[in-house]
């Protein structure tokens, strides 16, 4: 089960990597610049990276035990505490903490028990939905303002759910691979078909409600393109946008992680 553990644990943090180097994701730090953000580069991300690898350790094996949601809750309060340590004071991953928090458990209790990782959202459902459905996140924190706010769905609204929008992505993933073999052209797609279906509420507090219909409205654009060289020109002019406009869609970018991961795993368990 140790290597069980270790083997997810990489792939976690890999996937974490892939979405830091994919270039150019509209107003996003990556390891070209910066993007939106003056309070976090390249380096912090890296070192909150492997600041979460523990975490994922810890997480498959509390999968593997089939551990109670409050006891998952403390794994991931000392995971961002132990994030924030390293990226003095800044929110890097909190996102994928939660996310990953799910996914993983559920993952190493389905693999442990010899079952098929295609029932990974039932199975995240009938562990943790219940008490997610209690769960109160911060009501002071930016996204939970805004979701109430504007009435948007959240990710513990999609959780309860079983994340229905990762494995829609996840579907659609398999299909880009299909059709096509450049790599950058097939990691944009993706980041655009989710960008285009998430109620991105980092996007909402950077620019209100209209820099959320705009940001869908241009990645449903840039979805269609066919040609690797123009989607990337097209991209890399919105991301120089996002960037004027202060916007930065992060709530993407751990479902975009999200998506990788589970992706290779599928590559190794079926």
């Amino acid at each position: 089960m140790q290597e069980l553990a270790q083997q997810l644990s990489n792939l976690a943090k890999l996937a974490l990597y892939q979405e830091l180097e994919t270039y150019p994701k509209p107003g996003l730090v990556s390891h070209i610049d910066n993007g939106s953000h003056t309070d976090m580069d390249h380096a912090i991300f890296l070192r909150s990276i492997n600041a979460l690898g523990g975490y994922f350790h810890e997480l498959v094996m509390a999968g593997i035990n089939n551990v109670s949601f409050d006891k998952l809750k403390l794994l991931a309060i000392a995971a961002e505490t132990r994030m924030l340590k390293v990226t003095n004071g800044i929110n890097t991953h909190r996102g994928a903490i939660f996310v990953f928090g799910l996914l993983i458990p559920g993952l190493s209790y389905l693999i442990s028990r010899g079952l098929d990782s295609e029932t990974l959202s039932a199975t995240i459902i009938k562990n943790y939905s219940s008490d997610l459905l209690i769960h109160k996140p911060n009501p002071a924190s930016h996204g939970s303002k805004i979701r109430e706010q504007y009435q948007l769905e959240g990710i513990i609204d999609s959780a309860c759910k079983g994340f229905p929008l990762i494995f829609a992505a996840l579907k659609e993933l398999s299909s880009y691979k299909e059709c096509y073999t450049n790599e950058t052209y097939i990691r944009l797609k993706l980041f655009f078909y989710i960008m285009q279906h998430l109620d991105d509420t980092n996007l909402v507090y950077r620019g209100g409600i209209d820099a959320l219909k705009y940001a869908k409205i241009e990645a449903a654009q840039l979805s269609k393109i066919e040609c690797n060289k123009m989607q990337y020109d097209a991209a890399l002019s919105l991301h120089h946008d996002f960037i004027s406009k202060n916007l930065s869609p992060g709530g993407s970018a751990d479902v975009f992680a999200a998506v990788v991961f589970l992706d290779m795993v599928r590559q190794i368990w079926g």
